[in-house]
């Protein structure tokens, strides 16, 4: 049997090679240096140091001055303008104090009063004796006279009294539920349903018989009441209430929208008063409107003035001034007017005194007349007259 072969060891490819070996190099020995030698190189190298950033330098002795006196007088101006203010107001006041108008004047020195009673002691006057005379011894009075004694003279300071103190005429005083007694009245007023019964609630300057075949017998709508102004006339113990009133649809000819004015006088009853009534709710006016008439009539109405006319059926419309008249400020126009802007209508509504305005509504007596000369073609109602400014002339 043959002999196994013998193989020699591979060498491995992960065996590290041999270290080779480390040899000692010489150095050179620095040789230490004493400490009083690194302590002056230190100290040296310290003065010798340049700071790293150039560009920020410290600031010197001459800028930290500047920045000083520049804080210093941050707070040394303010301070010194609020020392100036208050110096001014300090003075201000002063003189104010020392010439106000609100101090009471200085009193005028009077003179000791005399005492009343006591007479004023006369000058001393020295006696001139009379020259030598004969004397004559004057008769003797009869024994039956008997002898005359003058009061002596005596002087007296006349006393001046103080004019008696205006007496104002006393303010009508009325209870505080006289408004609601006043439109309780027009309430029933309005709710009656005869003529009887609403010839107790109205004063009128017109007779029973005069009224009976008015408005006032007929039957009225419903009607809806609202107070307005109340107008206290002191003088004449008296007090204006208005009233505003709403009618319902009618086919009597009411308007939609009247003023009532109530009158009180005193303690007496309230009373409305039936002449702004008749000319504006029970058609008056309206038939004054209707057709030219010759003869002036004077109306209670709520007049409405304009400075212009834009009617092209008026004649020299645009040298005449339009007035709307009606029973309510914001109603329906009953009937309209036109005055001259040469008539002394125009120059009332012109005068701040007369108390008149355009476009403002306020109750007025006024005078009309049909104007059919002009232009008989186109008449129309002309302004004559306004008598009061109020229902109460």
């Amino acid at each position: 049997m043959p002999a196994a072969p013998s193989y020699a060891p591979l060498p491995s490819l992960y065996a590290s090679p041999a270290p080779a070996p480390i040899r000692a190099e010489p150095r050179e020995t620095t040789p230490r240096k004493p400490m009083e030698e690194l302590r002056t190189t230190a100290a040296a190298s310290s003065q010798d140091y340049t700071p790293p950033y150039e560009d920020h330098s410290f600031p010197s002795t001459e800028e930290k001055a500047v920045r000083q006196l520049r804080n210093m007088l941050r707070f040394a101006i303010p301070a010194a303008l609020l020392l100036l203010l208050a110096l001014g107001f300090l003075q201000l006041s002063r003189f104010l104090k020392a010439n106000s108008l609100t101090q009471p004047a200085k009193p005028a020195p009077t003179q000791p009063a005399k005492p009343p009673g006591k007479p004023t002691a006369p000058p001393a006057v020295t006696p001139v004796s009379p020259p030598q005379v004969a004397s004559v011894k004057p008769p003797e009075p009869p024994a039956s006279l008997p002898p005359v004694t003058v009061p002596p003279a005596t002087t007296t300071t006349p006393v001046i009294q103080p004019p008696p103190p205006a007496v104002e005429p006393a303010a009508v005083e009325l209870p505080p539920q006289a408004g609601a007694i006043a439109r309780r009245m027009v309430e029933q007023f309005l709710a009656a349903t005869t003529f009887d019964e609403r010839m107790m609630y109205v004063l009128t300057k017109k007779t029973p018989s005069e009224l009976q075949n008015s408005f006032l017998s007929r039957k009225w709508p419903t009607a809806q009441i609202t107070p307005g102004a109340q107008i206290p006339h002191p003088a004449e113990r008296l007090t204006e209430f208005y009233f505003e009133v709403r009618f319902g649809e009618n086919s009597v000819g009411f308007p939609r929208e009247t003023t009532i004015l109530v009158h009180q006088r005193g303690d007496e009853e309230p009373k409305i008063i039936l002449e702004p009534m008749l000319d504006t709710v029970g058609g008056r006016l309206r038939d004054f409107a209707k057709e030219p008439s010759s003869k002036p009539q004077d109306f209670y109405v709520i007049m409405d003035a304009r400075v212009r006319c834009f009617d092209d059926k008026i004649p020299n419309a645009d040298k005449k001034c339009t007035f709307f008249l009606r029973a309510h400020i914001s109603g329906m126009d009953i009937a309209t007017a036109y005055a001259t802007d040469i008539s002394q209508i125009r120059k009332q509504f012109d005068d701040p005194l007369a108390g008149f305005k355009w476009k403002k509504p306020m109750p007025v007596v006024v005078t009309l007349q049909w104007n059919t000369t002009e232009d008989y073609t186109r008449p129309f109602i002309e302004v004559i007259d306004i008598k009061a400014k109020n229902w109460n002339p």
